[in-house]
């Protein structure tokens, strides 16, 4: 572990048994768990560096994912190149949940809420699945037109992102999983990790709260010093009143520039939102364009393959008459040879029985 500050390392974990793949902090910090490429998942105590649990996560192959609950500090979830998932209770060691939805390497896993704890996991075989574990099942499975790559849960456990190996980004609503939110084409390569922002109208609002309370400490000071540089004969309601101005003119412009802000802000996310809009158009219609072309192909070699197959089909045909008309001219001859070999020994006959008679 680094201090950033002193650009020195603060804390050095030992005794890791292979390659480290994955790391994840517990709520609080206190905890550090390490995925190894040798399947285990060791975990060490952050305040000492001492070792303190193993977990197998595979005996065959490596952990894809590994993380820990965003608001339990000792449920540690972790999955694997199987394709299975599994849950850990870091105090008691025992694992509580465990489940093999994916037939193909797990991508990533994240924590959710619905009416209970929920764990979605999305894998390389084009899926995504969503788990209870209160019901410790699968309550829903879905598939996507590309492998998966990256998945994260917003804060309030209402929204899920899902990043594929396409550059595809898909938001579902966690209450509704049958269609998505939005989908659109964020990169041209593998996306590999998504993560949800801190709510931002907080942060902001805070900060806002906090300038305007010294702005308005500041004109209060300001006013002060002006009233001591008046005249002696100037009473203290009039430096009041002149104190009071300063602070709404001042409130009054902390309005207007949060207000030219916001409307700077939602213009562009507006353009943001329509150049997103017109380049999925655009990637919309040149895939129909490319489909239509594969369609296009597709009917002429079809057409191409039944014309070749009649084609084949009537040389059978006229070769099969041919036979047929050659069989009846050589049955038709051989039935006159007949009769005429059946005339001449007739005749013979006759020609001896007319001899003996004479």
């Amino acid at each position: 572990m680094y201090d950033t500050k002193s650009k020195t390392i603060n804390k050095l974990f030992e005794n890791v048994p292979s390659a480290v793949r994955y790391m994840d902090f517990n709520l609080g910090d206190e905890l550090l768990a390490v995925a190894c490429a040798s399947g285990n998942a060791v975990l060490y105590d952050v305040i000492n560096g001492h070792f303190c649990g193993n977990f197998v996560i595979s005996e065959t192959v490596e952990p894809t994912a590994l993380r820990f609950h965003p608001n339990l500090r000792n449920i540690l979830a972790a999955a694997s190149e199987e394709g299975s998932v599994m849950l850990w209770d870091t105090t008691t060691a025992n694992k509580t949940f465990f489940a093999q939805t994916h037939t193909s390497p797990i991508s990533g896993i994240a924590f959710g809420k619905q009416d209970n704890d929920v764990l979605v996991s999305v894998g390389e075989d084009n899926k995504f699945c969503v788990h209870d574990l209160n019901a410790r099942e699968c309550v829903f499975r879905s598939s996507t037109q590309h492998p998966l790559s990256a998945v994260d849960v917003s804060l309030d456990g209402t929204t899920v992102a899902i990043g594929s190996q396409e550059g595809i980004i898909y938001l579902y609503d966690m209450r509704n999983f049958l269609q998505p939110i939005m989908v659109w084409k964020a990169h041209n390569s593998k996306i590999n990790k998504l993560l949800f922002q801190y709510p931002v109208k907080e942060i902001t609002g805070h900060t806002l709260d906090i300038s305007a309370s010294d702005m308005a400490t500041k004109s209060l000071s300001d006013a002060q010093q002006i009233k001591l540089k008046l005249t002696d004969h100037d009473d203290k309601s009039t430096a009041t009143d002149s104190s009071s101005k300063i602070s709404i003119s001042t409130k009054k412009s902390i309005d207007k520039g949060t207000e030219s802000t916001e409307n700077e802000f939602l213009k562009k996310l507006k353009l943001e939102i329509i150049t997103n809009i017109r380049r999925d158009a655009l990637h919309m219609n040149s895939h129909l364009k490319m489909h239509m072309h594969n369609l296009e192909g597709f009917i002429q070699t079809e057409f191409h393959k039944m014309d070749t197959q009649m084609d084949e089909k009537w040389e059978l045909l006229n070769l099969a008459s041919m036979n047929l008309a050659k069989d009846n001219d050589d049955r038709y001859y051989f039935q006159i040879d007949k009769l005429m070999e059946s005339n001449e020994e007739s005749l013979r006959l006759l020609q001896i029985t007319g001899r003996e008679w004479v």
